[in-house]
């Protein structure tokens, strides 16, 4: 990998992305809301 991104969502709701160098290059993030153990993280 040459270059990288890193994020934390923190928020249940759907991201859309793309890429700045190669814009036909998109995608969607679906966070959902954690439960049981992963709830108090």
């Amino acid at each position: 990998m040459l270059g990288g991104f890193s994020f934390t969502f923190t928020m249940p709701d759907t991201y859309q992305h793309f890429c700045y160098i190669h814009p036909h290059m998109v995608g969607t993030v679906m966070v959902e809301a954690a439960t049981g153990e992963n709830a108090t993280r």
